[in-house]
């Protein structure tokens, strides 16, 4: 993502209403007030929505609204990140708003996801209804990306970034220092007695990882490269695995609408059935996997405590 402020140029509505625009860019520093700076992170994130979302809906790649669904994301992270900085009222709403419209695209990749990383093993007649039904979920979120509620949801979030523009109040680098010691200290203590977290606060435990690694992600170019990157990555490693086993979880719920997509057909049910024993289950490697992903991410240096980048 580049964070990067849309300066001057007037909106062009581009393919399928798309927001877009000729404008420049403005790179975030450490002396720059963290007010301003979420009016830039705003608007690239604003950029990043319009682009993925017209790709979507102009070339046949689902990956197109994984894109669009991860960019919504990224802009829900932004706004949690700079909750106590962000003052205009319809901040709340941006962020509510794109965790909704991401919720309605999600189907689709948590049947691709399942289909060909958590199962790809699955029967025929599992991938086969699997298959019909990812292209029906497919349609439905291209209506979505092509609704008027999402051309306006662009429109406001514009609107929002402009308007987050402010040069007073403490620099990016101060609020980055503290912003990123409290997503430390929430991942580190919800990981608190991790062999014996459940379904549940494991779920919590990667919604905190998820949100770090965003910041650091969001944060890092301020500091020291090398630093930020050794974190960067044992961050991503603990995500990484916590995604994983998540998704396992999660696919209850997929091998429950293919049973159903798959209509009368007792064979559909059956080897749903007997499929959902075997992944859903949870497994020791992931255990270990994640006992030593937490290990690492505990032993990583927060890069931010350290110089500057040059």
């Amino acid at each position: 993502m580049s964070l990067a402020l849309e300066t001057g140029g007037a909106d062009v509505i581009g393919p399928a209403g798309s927001v877009l625009d000729g404008s420049r860019e403005e790179a975030l520093t450490p002396d720059m007030p963290a007010k301003r700076a979420l009016g830039v992170m705003l608007a690239a994130c604003r950029r990043e929505v319009a682009h993925h979302r017209a790709a979507a809906l102009t070339r046949d790649d689902p990956e197109g609204i994984h894109d669009v669904r991860v960019s919504l994301r990224r802009l829900r992270a932004v706004l949690d990140l700079f909750r106590d900085v962000a003052s205009d009222p319809d901040a709340r709403w941006i962020e509510a708003e794109a965790g909704k419209l991401a919720d309605a695209l999600s189907p689709a990749r948590d049947l691709q996801v399942f289909l060909f990383e958590t199962a790809p093993e699955a029967p025929a007649e599992i991938m086969q209804v699997g298959g019909q039904l990812v292209d029906r979920r497919l349609a439905d979120a291209r209506l979505v990306l092509d609704s008027p509620r999402f051309i306006d949801f662009e429109r406001r979030l514009g609107r929002v970034a402009t308007a987050s523009m402010d040069d007073s109040g403490e620099s990016l680098v101060t609020f980055a220092r503290s912003a990123l010691d409290r997503c430390q200290d929430r991942v580190r203590r919800r990981g608190r007695g991790l062999s014996g977290l459940g379904a549940g606060r494991l779920h919590r435990l990667r919604l905190g990882a998820k949100k770090l690694r965003y910041a650091v992600d969001f944060l890092a170019p301020l500091f020291r490269a090398q630093a930020a990157q050794d974190y960067a990555e044992a961050t991503a490693a603990l995500q990484d695995v916590l995604g994983k086993m998540n998704d396992r979880r999660a696919s209850r719920g997929v091998l429950g609408d293919i049973a159903r997509a798959g209509g009368p057909s007792r064979e559909v049910r059956r080897s749903c059935k007997r499929l959902m024993k075997r992944v859903a289950t949870p497994r020791g490697r992931e255990r270990r996997e994640l006992k030593r992903a937490w290990k690492a991410f505990k032993r990583a240096e927060p890069f931010w405590r350290v110089s500057l980048s040059p």
